[in-house]
């Protein structure tokens, strides 16, 4: 198995423990938002050998960069807008509350955890349905 894939799988569980298991929401959103971004680049390095591209992109906006391209991948090389859109939206929906969770003063709550997890949980599905991983 890849480490990336496996990263990402541990993540999502390491997500699902915290939220019912502790009361370190931040870290549940954290963790949730990681998985989904660990899988993407999985994806976009296994199937489309995209690592070189994603390494130049590293560091200016390189999490919108994958988003944005494997929504791209999934419009137009699986041919599914509407998973395309749905793809996008709950990974833009988790990072912003990865921001909220990780960088501002806000508290994060069990509902943002939840919420997060719902997002993960959904996106891990599309990409699963779509790439055989």
């Amino acid at each position: 198995m890849s480490h990336l894939k496996n990263k990402s799988n541990l993540s999502l569980k390491a997500a699902k423990h915290l939220e019912s298991n502790t009361n370190y929401y931040n870290s549940t959103v954290h963790c949730a938002y990681y998985s989904c971004l660990q899988m993407t680049k999985y994806i976009l390095e296994k199937e489309y050998q995209l690592q070189g591209e994603l390494q130049a992109n590293q560091g200016r906006g390189s999490h919108d960069y994958m988003l944005k391209r494997m929504r791209g991948i999934i419009k137009d090389n699986k041919g599914k807008r509407f998973n395309a859109i749905d793809y996008y939206e709950n990974c833009t929906e988790l990072k912003t509350l990865r921001v909220n969770a990780d960088y501002n003063n806000i508290e994060i709550l069990e509902t943002n955890a939840q919420e997060a997890i719902k997002f993960a949980d959904e996106v891990i599905r599309i990409l699963t349905n779509n790439f055989s991983i």
